[in-house]
């Protein structure tokens, strides 16, 4: 009995702590069938002794299925093609960067553009994306390298113009030539203005006038007083030469008129800045001189023989005062004789030609001139344009003549002159010397053009430089696309 009871606690103990315990209901399925145990059969058995081993409830681990979603599967990106306007773009925008002189002041970042472009036209077909970036790219960056080199293009400018206004200043263009000299100021100061206003077009049209202008003038007064001073150290040699024989004693009268007319010489070349006049009175006293070294020579030789004959004169006086036999043996008495000389005071008058013409250059200042745009190295010469190099030439080539035939006639003093004139003009034609001359040709299979013109070795070795050649022959070449046979082009050397 007592076991009886301790089984029933235990069941009904087990009972409790099953109902507090809530189930887990599931519907059961085809598979599965959930035996729930028949707890009453088991109390009404009382009188078993044994406790029936407790059931073991195995419980169900329900393990809920994800749905299944289905990925989406994404299109495939075809880019855009690129269009070939974008890159036309680009390539002129850089034209424009190059026109702005991007090559000569900030050559790397122009580097850099041309890089990219080559690169966008790589990827045009391959990634024609990353191709529109660097072609994006370049159209900003050109933009702010053509308004960079813009500006100091004009920094440059102004410079340059400040510059050919020192140098006129130092040859005292400003006293010479004032109304020409004003004139190029005036265009200066304007051209200066347009600059600082932004107008670029303007501005550099201003500029080639102003330049021009101030070249020229610069030209022809620089070689004006190049020739003045010639004259000077002609004159300076025939002063030494004028004491070695002692002129003002044997030609005073010349002698003190080409002192005369030297010193009027100076005070109008140095005092009243009158070129004009002041390179006629040096010709002037060129002549004078010359002619009053002739006549103290022809004075020389006039008083040897004024001195001959004052001397035999003498001996006649002399000997009429002797007593002499004549081969008869007469005697012959002495018969006294003064002789009387009347002798002309100036026999022989010196004869010099005269130079009637001047050598002075006129001042055009609308003649055409290479114009200077700014550049990293050196300067432009002067006197730029083949019709002036080859007038100094012929003036040259004539000069030497006239020399040859002074000398063989036997003046060698005008030879002097003539030579060194034509050395003056010579010097300066050489100055102006080009490196070449090429003349264009016509090959149908390889065309000329200035791009390869310019990568001959013989001349710069470097397609990129051909720009040089366009710079020098813009007289000539309106469009360096378009060069036709037969044209001969300057090849200027590079600085």
């Amino acid at each position: 009995m007592t076991k009886l009871k301790f089984t029933i606690v235990l069941l009904s103990i087990f009972i409790i702590s099953c109902a507090s315990t809530p189930e887990v209901v599931e519907e059961p399925t085809q598979e599965e069938v959930i035996v729930e145990p028949e707890v009453e059969e088991v109390i009404q058995e009382e009188e078993i002794i044994e406790v029936a081993p407790e059931p073991v409830i195995e419980e169900k681990v329900v393990i809920e299925e994800e749905p299944i979603i289905e990925e989406e599967v994404e299109p495939v990106y075809i880019p855009e093609p690129l269009d070939e306007t974008l890159l036309a773009k680009a390539k002129k925008e850089i034209f424009k960067a190059e026109e702005a002189r991007a090559k000569t002041y900030f050559p790397g970042r122009l580097n850099d553009l041309k890089k990219k472009l080559a690169k966008a036209t790589e990827l045009k077909e391959s990634d024609p994306d990353q191709s529109r970036v660097l072609l994006n790219e370049i159209s900003s960056e050109s933009l702010a390298l053509i308004e960079d080199s813009l500006e100091a293009l004009k920094v440059a400018c102004i410079n340059i113009l400040n510059s050919q206004s020192e140098k006129l200043l130092k040859i005292k263009a400003d006293k010479y030539t004032p109304k020409e000299f004003l004139l190029s100021q005036s265009q200066k100061d304007e051209s200066i203005k347009a600059f600082e206003e932004g107008d670029f077009t303007k501005s550099l049209a201003i500029y080639r006038v102003a330049y021009t202008s101030m070249s020229n003038l610069y030209n022809s007064l620089s070689t004006n007083m190049g020739y003045i001073d010639n004259l000077l150290r002609i004159i300076n040699n025939y002063r030494v030469e004028a004491k070695t024989i002692d002129v003002e004693k044997w030609a005073p009268t010349e002698y003190n008129l080409a002192v005369d007319s030297y010193i009027t010489a100076q005070n109008l070349l140095y005092n009243e800045y009158d070129a004009v006049n002041g390179e006629a009175a040096l010709r002037e006293t060129l002549f004078l001189a010359k002619k009053a070294i002739e006549q103290a020579r022809i004075n020389i030789d006039v008083a040897k023989t004024d001195q001959e004959i004052l001397e035999l004169m003498n001996q006649l006086e002399s000997a009429s005062t002797l007593t002499v036999l004549d081969r008869e043996d007469n005697i012959i008495s002495p018969e006294e004789w003064t002789g009387e000389v009347k002798l002309k005071e100036k026999p022989i008058e010196a004869k010099v030609e005269k130079e009637e013409t001047s050598g002075l250059t006129p001042i055009d200042l609308e003649k055409n001139v290479d114009v200077e745009f700014p550049v990293i190295e050196g300067e432009t010469g002067v006197l730029g344009i083949q019709e002036t190099r080859r007038t100094l030439l012929a003036e040259a080539k004539e000069l030497w003549q006239l020399g040859i035939e002074a000398r063989n006639s036997g003046d060698l003093v005008k030879a002097g002159e003539y030579l060194a004139k034509s050395k003056v003009y010579l010097d300066e034609y050489k100055s102006m010397a080009v490196d070449y001359i090429y003349t264009v040709v016509l090959n149908p299979e390889k065309r000329d053009c200035l791009w390869r013109i310019a990568e001959k070795e013989e001349f710069y070795g470097d397609p990129l430089l051909w720009q040089n050649i366009w710079e020098r022959n813009k007289k000539l070449i309106q469009d360096p696309d378009l060069i036709y046979p037969g044209w001969k082009l300057i090849i200027p050397p590079l600085n």
